[in-house]
């Protein structure tokens, strides 16, 4: 029988802990002082209050009021119309779980914030035995999964929890000060720290982690010839030792969702911090102060763009490295592996990617890193353009040109297609190539043929498609100046969803059903209304020791998403 929403949200942390770990009951001897422990994961609930108005809030910007009703009906009914009696509705909950002696005795320790547990139980379900009674020692026995229990009693102005009733007896007397940090900042928050786990143990999984690592890579090298095996073998070398030096050095890893109360978009956040001093907190330290000299590309009114800047250190070149000579094998091996190609085609691809190849290996030694990409929906046809820092961008033109020249000695169509050195602007070089687009459908987006434009120098290379090319190319060259170095976050990408879903409900097939075009197009002229509110963003950014990525979904799409879900005005 199902529960009422209530009972989830006076168990959900204990449940989910419960089903996360499975772990056994704490020895009858186990006498440490909770005080002393420090939890490997923290899980922090913001509380009934902060819950129920982000709830509001959501409903409110959504158009979609009965999404609050509904929630407060179930409460009602799941306390026949009494609510939650007994709980602090204003603090936030808490669940810890510790690192035990072994992998199978992990104590875990739950909080909620009441004025009266008895109170509280009360107005809730009764379990398959009748109402909730305490024993003498006031612990009450509450079920929670099979052969699980979890043993609760009130402190102060705590119900605490736990697996069993010796870790109730050693449960923190106020959890506040270890959650009260996620829980301003997040509606939900999740924290493994992987420091207070203990090292024997982290060393004991290491070699279990390599052997399954290891099983991966011989699966997959089933059709690798050798070049690409070893690779292989070297990056996942690499990727091993990466992952050992994580568990020495990473201090904690965080997972929050909750509401900006001055914009109401919704953001999850990710964030990884290292050990102070250690080598991977040196190497997030470089992340700061970071600035890009392709901010041409970064555009507010793009459908999507991206602008990443890396400073690169020895380790990760290396690593860059050994994933390029992994592509470089597998594009040489599928090269051989083409029956339409004759041996001059196959010796003019394979120079080709081996010079490339070359090129890119000597980007991977620069210092930075600079790249990004941008995406317009113009109303005749999508534009396309990247660019990147790169080194000897000469003789990557020099191979493009020789590797056309070989390929036009058997095919001439070739020669009419491309058009070399069109022109030269601000000392980029610039290449033209028709491309005849094949399928019907996207021939209606794009027409019977498209451009794809490529401009280069030594340092910097452009690669753009579109009915003019070279003009986008050009206007990010003359904007990318005008900015000048820019400084960016180490990694952003924007995606507005205004012009996107024009761009979709214009372009929708004549087989898309009736439905799903109606939707769309309803989503679109909702979404139109956000005022520039349309735009789901990754921004990545430095933290003291660490780094952050946040994903944020503005207030217009969560509207548009009101106004199209089922029940919502769109079905009205």
């Amino acid at each position: 029988m199902k529960k009422p929403l209530v009972w989830s949200l006076s168990v959900v942390l204990l449940l989910f802990a419960g089903n996360l770990w499975t772990a056994q009951r704490v020895a009858a001897d186990d006498t440490k002082p909770a005080e002393e422990a420090k939890p490997v994961l923290t899980v922090v609930f913001g509380g009934y209050s902060s819950f129920m108005s982000n709830v509001k809030t959501v409903s409110d910007v959504a158009g979609r009021p009965e999404w609050l009703q509904m929630l407060q009906g179930g409460i009602a009914l799941g306390t026949q119309g009494r609510g939650v009696k007994g709980l602090d509705k204003s603090r936030p909950w808490g669940v810890m779980v510790f690192a035990g002696e072994n992998e199978t005795d992990w104590p875990i320790q739950a909080f909620v914030p009441v004025d009266d547990l008895k109170s509280l139980l009360k107005a809730l379900p009764a379990g398959q035995d009748g109402p909730y009674a305490p024993d003498s020692d006031g612990v009450y026995e509450i079920p929670a999964g099979p052969a699980k229990t979890f043993y609760v009693a009130q402190k102060g102005k705590w119900a605490r929890a736990a697996d069993s009733r010796d870790g109730l007896k050693t449960a923190i007397d106020d959890p506040l000060p270890m959650i009260s940090t996620l829980a301003k900042k997040y509606l939900l928050a999740v924290r493994v720290s992987i420091k207070n786990i203990p090292e024997a143990m982290r060393e004991k999984y290491l070699p279990i982690m390599r052997f399954a690592f290891e099983q991966a890579m011989r699966m997959q090298q089933n059709n690798d010839n050798e070049e690409q095996a070893a690779a292989r073998a070297a990056s996942t070398e690499q990727t091993f030792e990466q992952l050992k030096t994580m568990s020495k050095e990473v201090d904690d890893l965080t997972w929050g969702i909750g509401l900006d109360p001055a914009t109401n978009a919704v953001f999850v956040d990710f964030e990884v911090r290292a050990i102070p001093g250690s080598s991977i907190a040196k190497k997030l330290e470089q992340i700061k102060d970071l600035k890009t000299r392709f901010a041409g590309l970064i555009s507010p009114s793009s459908a999507i763009d991206f602008a990443g800047v890396v400073n690169v250190t020895p380790d990760e070149s290396k690593q860059y490295k050994t994933s390029l000579a992994y592509f470089k094998a597998a594009a040489t091996k599928s090269i051989e592996d083409r029956d339409d190609l004759s041996k001059d085609q196959q010796a003019a691809a394979k120079t080709f990617i081996n010079e490339t190849y070359e090129v890119l290996r000597k980007s991977a030694s620069m210092k930075k890193l600079d790249f990004g990409f941008k995406v317009d929906l113009g109303s005749k046809s999508p534009d396309m353009v990247a660019g990147a820092a790169l080194a000897d961008g000469l003789k990557l033109e020099s191979t493009i040109k020789k590797l056309l020249a070989d390929l036009g000695k058997e095919n001439p169509e070739i020669s009419s297609k491309v058009k070399l050195d069109v022109e030269k602007y601000e000392g980029i070089n610039f290449h033209v190539a028709t491309v005849p687009v094949k399928d019907e459908e996207a021939a209606k987006i794009f027409g019977k043929t498209d451009q794809l434009a490529v401009g280069i120098n030594d340092t910097t290379v452009y690669v753009a498609v579109g009915k003019d090319p070279v003009a986008t190319i050009k206007k990010v060259i003359d904007d990318s100046a005008k900015e000048g170095e820019k400084a960016v976050p180490p990694a952003q990408l924007s995606i507005a969803l205004d012009p996107m879903a024009k761009f979709a409900s214009e372009h929708m097939s004549e087989d898309t059903p009736a439905e799903t075009k109606e939707q769309t197009k309803k989503f679109a002229e909702e979404i139109a209304k956000s005022s520039g509110k349309d735009h789901v963003t990754i921004v990545s950014a430095s933290i003291p020791n660490g780094s952050s990525a946040r994903i944020t979904v503005e207030v217009g799409v969560i509207k548009a998403i009101g106004a199209v879900v089922p029940g919502g005005p769109a079905a009205q």
